[in-house]
């Protein structure tokens, strides 16, 4: 699997075309976009726990939610937005395989334990994920700019007002 991945992520750097419609379209993929979600929502959770005030509870809520805000939930509302507003077919898993690899660039929130520095490379870590949630989108469902940047905005909006609560409640960045 771990082959699998790498091969695949080698493909998306080289801007790969025929990779995304191949991990759209291969429910084998499932199993590898949920190793690289449970790999980057650990190392996320890790880096921002040791700055909270509650290292374990910050760490639970952080990879759960990774899981199920950031991947899940933002698929989960890509697809809605694709279905209902541009009446394209798209299914959940399958945009779950995107999303999922798409986060890749999120491990950069590893360098979160570096203080302010660190801090800079977890945001570009988000960024990237936009950007290559962007291009996977896109080229997946074959959409046009306008369409992608609003399934992409509605999903990460829906996300954020969710994660809000979370960073507050256990006081993280």
């Amino acid at each position: 699997m771990l082959a699998s991945i790498m091969s695949r992520l080698s493909r998306l750097v080289k801007r790969d075309a025929s990779v995304v419609k191949e991990i759209r379209f291969d429910p084998k993929a499932n199993r590898e976009a949920a190793v690289i979600i449970l790999v980057v929502s650990l190392v996320t959770a890790l880096a921002t726990a040791l700055y909270s005030g509650s290292f374990w509870g910050t760490l639970f809520a952080r990879f759960v939610a990774g899981i199920l805000l950031n991947w899940l939930l933002w698929s989960y509302a890509a697809v809605f937005v694709l279905n209902n507003f541009y009446g394209v077919d798209a299914e959940f898993w399958q945009m779950a395989r995107l999303i999922g690899y798409a986060n890749i660039p999120m491990i950069l929130a590893l360098a979160g334990i570096f203080g302010c520095l660190g801090s800079f490379f977890a945001g570009a870590g988000w960024i990237l994920a936009l950007v290559m949630a962007f291009f996977m989108i896109r080229d997946a469902f074959e959409l046009s700019t306008e369409r992608t940047i609003i399934t992409i905005a509605v999903g990460w909006a829906v996300v954020l007002l969710l994660n809000i609560p979370l960073n507050l409640l256990f006081r993280t960045h």
